[in-house]
């Protein structure tokens, strides 16, 4: 069985269809839903029959869900925790767990790209005062022959930002001849379902 989010976004997992996993091809025989939870994206299969597929003669087992009636989690996790050496937790602090090093991981990456942005600023500035400085003679060449301050500053700032483009526009395309000539293409970069199989 398939979740409902799965078989609306990829239309080869409709009821009744087959895709190929492992060693062998899986018929689709259902679609369930869970209240668009986490779990409408996942697919349901006999662990006998994963098992088998995967070569896997073992007892281990990833994870277990159980549904609890309301108020009785505190008294299956003491009755499970005193006897057996599991880790027993809610949905909610699983995934709270899962995604508190994507908030560490994003906070880190704030600060490098702030730090980035304020370092490239000042190499921005720093190159603009070189280039003006080193075009002294031509700016008292514009200014002897009536140009304003200010139409020798726009000149400088457009003629930044016509660079800038460019090299915006080049880089791109440099990127795309590069990552041809090395074989890199975007379906190694591209985002979607994926099945790693069970060793």
């Amino acid at each position: 069985m398939v979740g409902q989010n799965l078989e609306l976004r990829y239309p080869n997992l409709a009821p009744g269809t087959h895709f190929h996993f492992g060693r062998r091809s899986w018929t689709i025989v259902g679609v369930f839903t869970d209240n668009d939870s986490a779990r409408e994206s996942e697919i349901w299969t006999d662990i006998d029959d994963l098992k088998v597929d995967a070569q896997n003669h073992t007892a281990d087992t990833n994870s277990l869900h159980v549904l609890l009636k309301p108020g009785s989690e505190a008294a299956f996790k003491n009755a499970l925790e005193n006897q057996l050496s599991l880790d027993v937790e809610s949905e909610a602090e699983y995934y709270s767990k899962q995604t508190s090093l994507a908030s560490e991981l994003r906070s880190l990456g704030l600060v490098i790209a702030i730090t980035l942005a304020v370092g490239a600023t000042f190499g921005g500035m720093n190159t603009m005062y070189t280039a003006v400085g080193r075009r002294q003679m031509e700016i008292g060449v514009l200014r002897c022959l009536g140009f304003k301050r200010r139409d020798v500053m726009i000149s400088f700032v457009l003629e930044s930002a016509m660079i800038g483009v460019g090299g915006g526009v080049l880089a791109p395309i440099l990127a795309v001849i590069v990552a041809a000539a090395t074989g890199l293409n975007s379906r190694l970069m591209r985002v979607g379902l994926l099945f790693f199989p069970i060793d």
